[in-house]
């Protein structure tokens, strides 16, 4: 849809420093420090390779892309919209993971919440029916 034109990939990641708190009562400090550091490295690894995942498709499809991870606090879909806001983009990509409504509803949806409040044109990337559990293609 945008051949030549520049992107940003973004994976957001959420650190388990907060969760791990609760590991704080039961065990030493510096226990809980470390595997809290050894548990968001690998989340911050996964979250590399997926926006270099998402690079080499969007590289492969003619666009100039490059990857960018961040590690949010709160709101992911916040964390897409500043980040489109400060880098002045043309337009938001995002993908859908295709969650049921009830799951939607109770996790919310990242790509339904950018897409209400974006001040960008917003384009939705569906996952491939064989990448949503209990689809098939062709199927209802």
């Amino acid at each position: 849809m945008f051949p030549g034109a520049d992107a940003v990939v973004m994976t957001a990641w959420r650190s388990v420093r907060y969760v791990a708190r609760a590991g704080r009562a039961a065990l030493p400090e510096s226990v809980v420090e470390k595997a809290t550091a050894d548990m968001d490295a690998v989340a911050e690894a996964a979250a590399g390779a997926t926006a270099q995942a998402g690079v080499d498709r969007a590289s492969a499809a003619g666009l100039n892309a490059r990857a960018e991870i961040a590690c949010v606090e709160g709101s992911v879909a916040e964390a897409i919209l500043r980040a489109a806001d400060d880098d002045e983009v043309m337009s938001v990509v995002v993908g859908s993971r295709g969650r049921s409504g009830f799951r939607s509803a109770l996790l919310g949806s990242v790509s339904n919440t950018v897409v209400q409040h974006s001040a960008k044109p917003v384009v939705v990337v569906h996952a491939a029916p064989a990448d949503r559990p209990g689809i098939s293609e062709g199927g209802a």
